[in-house]
């Protein structure tokens, strides 16, 4: 399957990128490389949504993106981050509507799980 490229977007600063959506891969080799632990919970939990953000980044100004994604933010304006992260989240979080589908989903299995349980 063939990744979908989102772009041309335009950031606050004039520089123009491309990025896919993230995979479950994506998020997994994320993690792998943090090396999350109890004591890191909190900022690692940031640092993977930032890093994934970065990891899809394919290309900017028309030159593909190096492969070390970690230090892509490092030199962008905070203005052009935080604007593509407001885009991404747009894209690829998840909607109102999915959130109260999730719920209702949730529901109806605890609701037959419970109602169909084994005697003990």
């Amino acid at each position: 399957m063939e990744a979908k490229i989102y772009g041309p977007l335009e950031l606050p600063s004039g520089r123009k990128i491309k990025f896919r959506a993230p995979t479950g891969k994506d998020r997994l080799d994320v993690i792998r490389m943090l090396r999350v632990t109890q004591d890191n919970l909190l900022g690692a939990g940031l640092l993977i949504d930032q890093y994934l953000k970065a990891k899809v980044v394919v290309e900017i100004d028309g030159q593909k993106v190096a492969e070390d994604y970690r230090y892509l933010f490092d030199s962008w304006p905070l203005e052009d981050v935080d604007f593509y992260s407001a885009v991404f989240n747009e894209l690829f979080g998840g909607s109102q509507e999915t959130q109260e589908k999730a719920r209702d989903v949730a529901r109806f299995l605890r609701d037959s799980l419970t109602s169909t349980a084994l005697p003990q």
